[in-house]
């Protein structure tokens, strides 16, 4: 190999060096934005974690809440049928005591008439 020779070969690989340093450089920048990337996308998961953690939390407070109004309605719903049940039953037996008074009256009337009638 000549001289020229010699000096075109180093060169050609101080060339590639050069060139593997730039793609390296370019490399490294490139992964220093990832990186960047990453580090914000993960401060963006812990947020979203937090976030959903609290839902989660008030999503459980109000199932709560939900069930504790569904205790109450059912208890309220029992009280207004029993309420109902005994009204129905009241009303039953006024009525019944309504016939029987009118019974009586009709009956304490024909004989007041008779009894009238009788004397006349």
């Amino acid at each position: 190999m000549t001289g020229e020779e010699m000096e075109r070969a180093i060169e050609f690989l101080l060339q590639g060096q050069a060139n593997f340093e730039v793609r390296l450089t370019a490399f490294d920048t490139r992964l220093d934005r990832l990186t960047e990337r990453v580090d914000q996308l993960t401060v963006k998961v812990d947020q979203l974690t937090g976030s959903v953690e609290q839902l989660a939390g008030e999503v459980r407070e109000m199932r709560q809440q939900l069930q504790l109004h569904v205790e109450t309605q059912s208890e309220f719903i029992k009280v207004v049928t029993s309420h109902i049940e005994a009204q129905s039953r009241f009303n039953d037996d006024f009525r019944a005591t309504q016939t029987r008074l009118a019974e009586g009256s009709l009956s304490l009337a024909t004989t007041v008439q008779r009894f009238i009638e009788g004397r006349s």
